[in-house]
């Protein structure tokens, strides 16, 4: 029995990733809870096969464990539980290691407003939901994992139907699996 893969390639986003990364130090992910956020960076990172560490900001001692640490890419997930006295101190580590480590950071604003100076300053890119819809090809790599038919009106009534919401793609394919119809589907998911 073939292993399934944990994980669709966002290959359009780690592009850009890599390109940013070339003449910046951070990257900065928000979105809402289901965009696949984590999903995205985790599957990138495993792909690029580069020295990481994945840190939760619901982690105690999280500037402290980014100080101690020697990988190339930190990895700062949660943003959205850090509490003030954590935040400070991270603030001043990431313009301490900003030159010398690469930072993704991963949270559920758009931004937070402690993060406005590296932006401001051209330190950090920032991407939202828009970044993390489903493109075509992400549909058809998804059908292909696990083995339902594809063909390209079946994909277009997917990326239609969930507008390319990770969280939405997910649901209906899972689904079709099971057989059901995917127009009967569309209407009860996504019009009740």
């Amino acid at each position: 029995m073939q292993k399934r893969k944990k994980h669709i390639a966002r290959r359009s986003l780690s592009h850009c990733w890599e390109k940013d990364f070339e003449k910046k130090k951070m990257v900065y992910l928000g979105a809402t809870a289901g965009w696949g956020k984590t999903a995205a960076v985790k599957e990138w990172l495993n792909r690029k096969r580069c020295s990481h560490q994945y840190i939760s900001a619901k982690e105690p001692n999280l500037a402290s464990k980014i100080y101690h640490c020697d990988k190339t890419y930190i990895v700062i997930d949660d943003l959205q539980f850090i509490d003030t006295n954590e935040k400070d101190l991270l603030v001043q580590v990431l313009e301490t290691f900003g030159n010398k480590r690469h930072f993704l950071l991963i949270g559920r604003m758009r931004s937070y407003p402690w993060l406005h100076s590296f932006i401001y300053r051209g330190d950090m890119v920032c991407y939202h939901e828009s970044s993390l819809m489903f493109q075509r090809d992400e549909v058809v790599e998804y059908l292909d994992m696990i083995s339902l038919p594809c063909d390209m009106e079946t994909v277009n009534h997917i990326l239609i139907v969930t507008k390319g919401y990770p969280l939405g793609v997910s649901l209906l394919i899972e689904e079709m699996v099971k057989g059901r119809e995917k127009e009967s589907l569309a209407q009860e998911v996504y019009e009740s």
